[in-house]
């Protein structure tokens, strides 16, 4: 991450994005979130880093207020709408309702190979004004709180997806999994939110040996897996096992959801890319098993965890709107690309005890990977 002129530059695989805001909170969660990457002061930031201009430009303006009411009669001059949310012009998008983010308009400018991404994000707490000026009113103390439960939503808009989209045209593609390479191993854990891939990553991590790529999302290509540079997402049973590890987790004083808390790794423990030749499909169950797979069986199933995870199906419909910027020279032949990927290694069905299954699958984990590498 770079620091440019109150910009936030953040490299994906390659790709730079330049994301600004109004909104100081906002600024201030974005470089946390991005921390472990190049960190340059405005002080720091030289001409070398102003000539590499960013190949995505974002910026968010933040609105307090509920948005307006729009007049489906009024199209913006030389624009055509698409849909009843959808405006196009000579390589320009208004996107005006993201049915997973109604508060969230997004407009889209390509120049050459160059994308420009504004939005305005409406805060509100509820649908009418006087009910929005009562609420905020009652709970004025907590609105902090209620703003930043927004902003991990908008880096995946503002950030994450129009990255994903540009890496797309180079054949990479996103995939809702967690990876860790365990001495020249590369090992895919695969599976539906929920199922257990952060605990098992963040498990493995407890051997020296271990070097993890991400724990929510990677991208693949037909030969290798790559990270994609988000923290970790850690509940209790995640930090005991990785409890003889623990100084390489670094809190960053936020909680989410189903009572994880937001985690760096180390940067000695991280790896950008890696060969997979084991993938587990992770699942719950009353014991731990384990079950070979096919390949087809195997993409099946990571197509499947793939639309039902927030994070990847918003940016199939997010890149389902990008496209119609950009029809030449699509590399979109995701389900194939994955094909050729599972075909190089082992496919299985990992089933995780209640309890104490976690050990036993990652011991199960470890003798497969030992076993490959012979």
């Amino acid at each position: 991450m770079v620091m440019e002129n109150g910009k936030v530059i953040v490299r994906i695989q390659g790709i730079r994005v330049a994301f600004s805001t109004n909104l100081e909170l906002l600024n201030v969660f974005a470089k946390s979130h991005f921390s472990q990457g190049e960190i340059v002061t405005d002080t720091m930031a030289g001409a070398s880093v102003s000539q590499a201009a960013p190949e995505i430009e974002a910026h968010l303006e933040w609105i307090e207020g509920m948005p307006p009411k729009k007049e489906y009669r009024e199209i913006f001059p030389g624009k055509v709408r698409l849909d009843r949310d959808i405006e196009m012009g000579e390589g320009e998008i208004a996107w005006s309702r993201i049915d997973d983010f109604t508060d969230l308009r997004l407009r889209f400018l390509l120049e050459g190979n160059r994308l420009r991404l504004t939005g305005q994000h409406f805060f509100s707490l509820s649908r009418t004004l006087l009910r929005n000026q009562i609420k905020k009113t009652w709970y004025r103390s907590s609105l902090s709180l209620f703003r930043q439960q927004r902003f991990s939503t908008i880096l995946y808009y503002m950030i994450y997806y129009p990255s994903f989209w540009a890496l797309q045209l180079q054949g990479l593609f996103p995939l809702h999994a967690g990876a860790v390479d365990l001495a020249g191993t590369g090992i895919v854990f695969c599976g539906f939110p929920g199922c257990g891939k952060s605990t098992l990553s963040l498990g493995l991590l407890a051997l020296p040996e271990a070097r993890l790529l991400s724990d929510n999302i990677i991208f693949y290509d037909r030969e290798n897996v790559f990270s994609c540079p988000e923290p970790v997402l850690a509940d209790e049973r995640s930090l005991k096992l990785v409890a003889n590890a623990s100084s390489l987790l670094h809190s960053l004083g936020r909680q989410h959801g189903y009572g994880r808390s937001w985690h760096h790794v180390d940067a000695v423990r991280l790896v950008q890319q890696t060969t997979p030749r084991l993938f587990f499909f992770v699942g719950l169950g009353q014991k731990t098993t384990l079950r070979r797979l096919s390949g087809d069986e195997a993409c099946q199933r990571c197509e499947s965890a793939n639309w039902i995870a927030k994070e990847i199906r918003r940016y199939l419909v997010y890149r389902s709107v990008l496209n119609l910027l950009n029809t030449e020279n699509l590399q979109q032949d995701d389900m194939s690309t994955m094909r050729a990927l599972f075909v190089q290694g082992q496919c299985y069905e990992l089933t995780v005890g209640w309890g104490d299954g976690v050990q036993e699958a990652l011991d199960l984990v470890c003798t497969q990977a030992a076993a490959v590498r012979g």
